[in-house]
């Protein structure tokens, strides 16, 4: 990118510039646009005497030169006179041999005048022909042979180099393929040092991530950006990782930093799960559960969401890229599933949150629906009632909010569980009536009515698309408030006939406390529900005991409808 490192020498300053790596994909995969602690140590000990001396007058070659940085300290050691020759070479690409090019040049100043001019730089790609470094070592009668396919390096120095020597080489090379893992595999007992290092490390990464974090995301932009940032940082480091224990080209040791990485993972997990406010349930569950979130605590909870859907989604992108990387057996074994569910989890969590939320608000307008006195209301009225308008305005408040937080899968995914929760409650409150008479219940019908067409509409109102499958949940949750209503309203000659329907349908009702909601008698309740156990177990003989019972005492009015 055209930024230079400047590196100190008692000769004076050398400037050195790299070949970034988005001029070709290999430089990157090479590492060689940047210069390594290694060749700075290299260059160290050659310019504090302790390599410089010894290379005086000496033939040498850099392989994998980069920058050049060891070479170019050597050419400019006082030491080096006119016989010494530096071949400098690294992988053979235009943009990176025209870089150590443009060091040499750049350097001419500092390095001694008689070495520079015996300074050569050639590209050589490992496993390809010599010849390039053939051509530059020959001006030191010095030539470097590779017989291709039989591993064998000559060296001929005019020292028992002739064709018999070479020919008796060639002849006891070893297989090259012997040699693979030879000498990697004398560290692999101590590669768990390694892995602990990497474990080390990674976690005083993340608890320096954990005491920056702000906990704080953008108001605006896309819903699947708007993730805190340590989770973003926590998965570049892993990244880093990932390429430091790729270039082992070990899978043993990649399984367990795989381990580590999940380790680390499942901590990050815990911890944002931690952020998220406790959901206060009470004993009854028909009653709403209580718990009060401003704009930015709401706002928070959204970003809960989309930063553990952000960490399930780039985990389960790891596990390809570590299987990718795996050659053996170790690749089947990798399974980072159960993490992937850790992170949904927290977002099932954030989404109670949220669903709480929203009835905790509600709450007060169920409360005053139970206030009203339903037996004593002797017509209907225009519009829908002003407790059911508050649950409907509230609803629709919350659900544009969401839209803008949260991507269209998880405002449905919070429709579903609204729907689940709060319905049920509506349920219990309308249980919690005193005494409902049939224009009360009637009432009650026009208002679940506006409050179906109200839950309809909540994943359009949060910028989502309601499905089929989400309508079926809405008529069928509203559907068993429908038929409370509905028997609350059922004359007894038909109430028989209504129950068995319903039971056929699968309809799960409780039949006591809609035999109170119609005024019953303690005493009348308990035979009714008596009949209707029996019905449940013999419906021909329950059948007939039920209709006795409704006919108890002749003209006499024993279900006040």
């Amino acid at each position: 990118r055209g930024v230079l490192e400047e590196y100190s020498l008692s000769a004076g300053k050398l400037l050195l510039g790299v070949a970034p790596g988005s001029r070709c994909a290999a430089l990157g995969e090479l590492h060689a646009g940047s210069v390594w602690n290694g060749s700075v140590r290299l260059s160290q000990l050659i310019e504090f005497g302790f390599l410089g001396r010894k290379l005086a007058g000496k033939r040498v070659v850099e392989l994998g030169a980069g920058a050049g940085l060891p070479s170019l300290t050597l050419l400019a050691q006082p030491e080096v006179d006119a016989s010494a020759c530096v071949v400098i070479s690294d992988f053979d690409h235009p943009a990176l041999v025209q870089a150590i090019r443009e060091n040499v040049r750049r350097n001419v100043s500092v390095l001694s005048s008689a070495a520079a001019a015996r300074c050569r730089v050639v590209g050589h790609t490992w496993g390809e022909s010599t010849e390039p470094l053939d051509a530059a070592l020959s001006e030191l009668g010095l030539s470097l042979t590779v017989h291709s396919g039989e591993g064998q390096i000559r060296r001929d120095d005019g020292e028992g180099g002739g064709e018999g020597g070479g020919a008796a080489a060639r002849a006891q090379a070893p297989d090259p393929a012997a040699l693979l893992g030879s000498i990697s595999s004398c560290f692999d007992s101590y590669m768990s040092i390694y892995v602990s290092l990497e474990d080390k490390q990674i976690g005083e990464a993340l608890a320096k991530l954990l005491e920056g974090e702000t906990w704080q995301v953008a108001a605006a932009g896309r819903p699947d950006g708007r993730v805190f940032t340590s989770s973003k940082e926590l998965f570049i480091a892993l990244k880093r990782s990932f390429k430091r224990g790729t270039a082992l080209q070990m899978d043993a040791v990649l399984f367990e930093l795989q381990r580590v990485w999940g380790k680390h993972l499942r901590a990050y997990a815990k911890r944002v799960q931690e952020k998220l406010a406790a959901v206060g349930q009470p004993a009854e569950m028909t009653i709403a559960p209580s718990l009060s979130l401003d704009a930015a605590q709401q706002h928070f909870v959204c970003a809960v969401v989309n930063t553990s859907k952000y960490c399930s989604e780039t985990t389960g992108q790891l596990e390809e890229s570590i299987v990718k990387a795996m050659e053996g057996e170790h690749g089947g074994k990798v399974d980072m599933s159960p993490i992937q569910e850790e992170f949904q989890a927290v977002v099932t969590s954030g989404m109670k949150v949220l669903v709480a939320a929203l009835e905790s608000r509600i709450a007060p307008s169920l409360s005053a629906m139970a206030k009203i006195k339903w037996d004593a209301m002797e017509e209907l009225g225009e519009d829908t009632s002003p407790y059911m308008l508050e649950v409907a305005a509230k609803a629709r408040e919350m659900m544009p909010q969401l839209g803008e937080a949260l991507l269209p899968l998880y405002v449905k995914f919070f429709c579903d569980k609204f729907v689940q929760s709060f319905v049920p409650r509506l349920i219990g409150s309308i249980y919690r009536c005193k005494r409902i008479g049939e224009v009360g219940a009637q009432q009650m019908q026009a208002d679940v009515g506006t409050l179906k067409a109200t839950l309809l509409e909540l994943p359009t109102l949060g910028q989502a698309s309601a499905t089929a499958m989400y309508t079926k949940l809405v008529t069928k949750e509203v559907a068993a408030a429908e038929q409370v209503l509905k028997l609350v309203q059922t004359p007894e000659d038909m109430l028989e006939e209504t129950v068995q329907e319903m039971d056929r349908n699968g309809i799960s009702i409780d039949l006591q406390k809609i035999l109170e909601l119609k005024g019953l008698k303690k005493a009348d309740t308990e035979r009714l529900i008596e009949a209707y156990n029996l019905m449940q177990s013999s419906a021909s003989e329950g059948g007939k005991k039920i209709k006795k019972m409704l006919n108890l005492a002749g003209g006499q009015s024993l279900l006040n409808f």
